[in-house]
This record gives structure tokens, sequence and C-alpha cells, in this order.
């Protein structure tokens, strides 16, 4: 099972969304924002597909999925064309798609690296998109525009669904570091900004691939048009527009086929992409059609390239929760059973992907090429998403998101985790000043383990956390959205952490350590194709996967939980 690409962790790449040294390429997304983008995109494969019925080898469920139910790949067809939203109220627009008007004038060159972002500001005016109006904007060398705030990665699920106001002319992973530019050209009534010949940047074998020619025209009246060449080579990217409101769903379409053209609509977005994706929820509900409603988690293999979230390799999604005090796994409320969307008909916590096993390791202990974790430990950080980390800090007379790094569903780059699976990292205090990070990933920290149910209060040691980092040592501007990286030396000041600071920020657990489930059933599953039927090699390593998970799982919960994964169980 040798030759993974490179990765991170709670997804690969180092993926998700996770996402080595400090600047990954992509990374694991939150099982809220996974959940939405799989959800979304359910609109437009419009279908009640199927799989076979499931069948099982040892305590392994093999679960064919139906041609009907991939979505294979979506190759690029606006090349040569211009899409062009007219806004109307409420932040709405429609679209049109026309011949390509691409206009070759410029009057700026702006020198961006791969992930590279420049601020621009507006000379003539200012600019109305969705519900507000921007004197500027942020131009990623990936291909897009965002407002508010800068985002430099590639796409990923939850940069797609978040709520970041953004022009996605072809938001990709592109790199115009050492070919291709990008020039931006203000006049009194448009601003238009040109990605001329930058090509793709492939990460898996770190070289840039082809040429793509595109620019997004921002009209002073708020009509926007994004205008493509023929020359697009791109292998996936979004096109679209994502105004940003709260709690509006994504709305994925087709926009060469002119469905949607006419009608208003806060968002449009299209995913052009060259993998195979699942949809999951069918997949899931196939899989309830013959086996039993027993199972806490389910864990989701493939034998194929299988990618059903951009950026993220691995992923969890979050079922229901009705525990207290452990803030908000969700991007709804706090509590919530979406059981029946899966097929399960209560039982079900948390669902976890996690890929073509073909990436990993011959051993499931081992770590991963260019990474610090191993799969099971990617397991465990996925699983432990259905608990974390979603708490706030009280700090201050004030809750505060002190401890959280990326997404907001991992622990900050500054907090000292005790190198916990949920990042954040191990961090060693050398003076009163002056701290260096240690070896990431080992294991669950005291505070995952109260929110897991598995302390009380009592036996979480304090903690704390850096503020005002600098000074870092290998030089390079870590953030709280950081992964974590061993031997990284800074200087800050430490700020305690207490149990009694988390409680006051999001309540007392409950149930406490003494209620709490500590007895866990894990279903693993292997999706297959009918071209390609699980092998008995595949079966025996997810076999070994399974039962090395069980001693894993009670190891890492400092053996107060157990997890049955063998299907004979009650």
């Amino acid at each position: 099972m040798s030759g993974l690409k490179k990765i991170g962790i709670c997804v690969l790449i180092l993926l998700f969304v996770s996402d080595v040294f400090a600047a990954p390429k992509k990374h694991c997304v939150s099982p809220a924002a996974a959940s939405q983008f799989l959800k979304s995109s359910r609109v437009i494969q419009a279908r009640q597909a199927t799989a076979n019925p499931a069948t099982t080898d040892g305590n392994i469920v093999i679960l064919e999925a139906d041609p009907e139910l991939l979505t294979l790949s979506n190759s690029f067809d606006l090349a040569g064309f211009t899409l062009r939203f007219t806004p109307a109220e409420g932040g709405r627009y429609a679209y049109t798609l026309e011949n390509s008007n691409f206009d070759g004038q410029v009057s700026q060159n702006i020198r961006l690296g791969d992930d590279g972002i420049s601020e621009l500001v507006f000379k003539d005016f200012a600019f109305p998109f969705g519900r507000k109006t921007y004197d500027r904007c942020y131009i990623s060398s990936n291909g897009n525009i965002t407002f508010d705030r800068p985002d430099p990665e590639p796409p990923a699920a939850d940069s797609i669904t978040g709520n970041l106001p953004r022009i996605a002319g072809f938001f990709a992973d592109l790199n115009p570091q050492n070919s291709g530019a990008i020039f931006v050209n203000q006049t009194p009534d448009k601003v238009t900004v040109s990605w001329l010949k930058v090509p793709e940047f492939f990460n898996q074998n770190q070289f840039d691939y082809g040429q793509n020619s595109f620019q997004i025209v921002m009209y002073k009246t708020g009509v926007i048009e994004i205008v493509f060449t023929k020359e697009m080579s791109a292998s996936q990217g979004f096109v679209g527009l994502v105004p940003g409101f709260d709690k509006i769903p994504i709305r994925f379409v087709d926009f060469s086929s002119l469905k949607g053209s006419g009608r208003f609509f806060q968002s449009f977005v299209e995913n052009f992409h060259d993998y195979v994706s699942v949809d999951i929820q069918a997949l899931m509900i196939s899989l309830y059609a013959s086996m039993p409603d027993r199972f806490d988690f389910v864990s989701l293999f493939s034998n194929f390239d299988l990618n059903p979230v951009p950026g993220a390799q691995a992923f969890a999604i979050n079922v229901r929760n009705n525990i207290r005090g452990i803030g908000n796994p969700s991007d709804k409320k706090p509590f919530f059973k979406d059981n029946e969307q899966y097929g399960s008909a209560g039982r079900l916590q948390n669902i976890t992907f996690l890929g073509n096993l073909h990436q990993y390791p011959d051993s499931p202990y081992e770590t991963l090429p260019d990474g610090d974790v191993s799969l099971l430990d990617i397991l465990a950080h996925e699983v432990g998403h259905r608990w974390l980390t979603y708490v706030k800090l009280f700090r201050d007379g004030k809750r505060t998101d002190s401890l959280l790094g990326r997404d907001h569903v991992h622990w900050s780059f500054f907090f000292d985790t005790e190198g916990s699976f949920l990042e954040g990292n191990q961090i060693l205090q050398k003076s009163s000043n002056q701290f260096a990070t240690g070896k990431p990933y080992q294991g669950y920290s005291d505070l995952d383990l109260y929110l897991m149910g598995f302390k009380s209060p009592s036996d979480v040691k304090d903690s704390y956390y850096v503020t005002g980092a600098s000074t870092f040592s290998p030089d390079f501007p870590f953030r709280p959205e950081s992964s974590p990286e061993d031997n990284v030396s800074f200087n800050g000041s430490a700020i305690p952490v207490t149990i009694q600071d988390i409680v006051a920020a999001n309540g007392a657990r409950k149930p406490n350590s003494a209620g709490s489930q500590k007895a866990f059933t894990h279903l693993f599953v292997l999706i297959t194709k009918t071209d390609q039927p699980a092998t008995p090699e595949e079966i025996q390593y997810l076999e070994m996967v399974r039962s090395a998970w069980t001693d894993f799982f009670h190891t890492a919960t400092g053996q107060a939980a157990t997890v049955q994964t063998t299907l004979d169980h009650p």
C-alpha cells in the first residue's frame, strides 16, 4: 500500500483540510464544510443513484458503487466564452454566456509567487458586490479575487462553502512564479485583472503544467465578467461567484447548459475537475439498506482514486450531536440529528472518509512519506472531529477563539496541546519568553479527553498558549492556522489556560465523564467499482487497519474507552 502522496493530516497533501513544512498546499476541511459541500454537490447530480447490496468479507463490508453513483470528470468547457453576471436586488445575480471579449489592455504587472496575494485599492470607484460595497480587493495567484480579507490558499471545500466574498475566475492551484504573469488595468468605469499563461501547480510531482489565460472584469455598475481565452489547460478549478452571505448555501450549476441562465441566485459556482467523486449520502443509504444500524462510526475506504471533497483526501462528517459543553460541531445549531439523510435510524454519529487505501504505507503504524502522521493518526484525527475542536476560551471577560486554528476546528499552532491528534503543538517553554515545538500528533490531550467525555475536569492539567509570537526559526510566518511542525522556536508570552476557562466559555460537558459513552462500534467499508472488485490483498490490508484501530483507540483514550470493530457484536 506504499506510495502515498505528500500529506499533512486530516487529509492529504500535505493534503485537507491537513493540509510538510509549514506552508502546505492543501489541507483537511472542517466536518461542517465537507458536509455542506457534499450536500450542495447533490443539487446538480439530480439522480437517485444507489450502490449494489453490501457484501462482507471477514469484518469488512464491501460496497460496489454503481456507475450512476460516481460523478466522473467535469472537463472545462468555457474556453472562448465570457460569463457575464448582472446584479439584482438583495445581492443576487443572473448570468449570461457570451462569446469571449478578452481585453488585452494592461497598466500594472502584479508580481506574485506561488499562493501569492496582492491588495488592490480601487482608484476611481467603490465596487458593489453582493450586499456590500468595497474600496479594495485581494488578488490571488490562484485565479480568484476576495473581499474583506486575503485568502492565499488553493481551493478546498471550506473556501468554496465559506462566507468569504469571492469572485472565482478560475480558482485553482496556479503558480505564476516561474511562468506567466498577472496584470491589472483600471479605468474610470471598470477594473480588469488578467491571468496570462499561468500554469497549474501539481503538488504531488512538484512541477508546473500548461498555460491558462483568463480575466475578471469588475464594472462600476456591479456587473462582473469572467472572460476565458481558448488557452485553458488546468485540470481542475472553480468558476463563479460567492457573495459571502452568512448561512447561504452555495449553489452549484452547469454554466454551459444555460439551465440557470436568467435566474437570480445569491451564488453560482461550477466545479470543473478531472477526478472521480461519489454521492456519499446515497452511498450511505445503500449501505444501511443491507446493514444493521448499530454503528457509531463508519469509515469509508476505496480501492481506486476517489475524491468527494476537493483538497481533502480524508475528512469527517458529523451526523449528530446531543452533547453540551463541547462547542458547535455543526455550521448550524450545536444540537442536530441528520441520521435520516445518511440512512441511519439514529445510531450513527460520525462518518470518516480516508480515500484510496493504496495511498498508505504497508503498515498503518508507519509514518507517511514527507509527513508526521500514520494512517492510524489520521483516523484518530478524523474520528476526533466528532467532539473536537469547537470550544471557546473565556479570557478577559469574554469568549474568544484564542485556542483555535485552521477553520476554527483545529487547535491553534500556538496552543500547547501535548502534540494532539487535532493539531496545535507540543510547546516547550525554554525561558520566560522563548518556546520550541516538539513532535506533533502524539495522542489526545487532557483537554481532548475531557471534551470526548473520558476525563473529569479535575483530571485536566493546566496548559497555555503563546501570544505575540515572533522571531521564528526556521524563518517562516507561522500563524494560528499553521499545521503542527517539529523543532520550531519562537518568542512570545505564555497565557495560562485552565479547564475553568473552558467551562466558563462553553458550559459544563453534559453528560459528564461519569455518564458519557465509553464503548463504541465502528464499521469499516471498502468502496469498489464494477470493473475493479476487491482483491484478497486489499481486504487483508483493511482487516489489519481495522484490527489495529481497536487497540490504538483504547490506548489513545488512556484506556478509558473501547471501540468494537467486528460485525458480530450485538
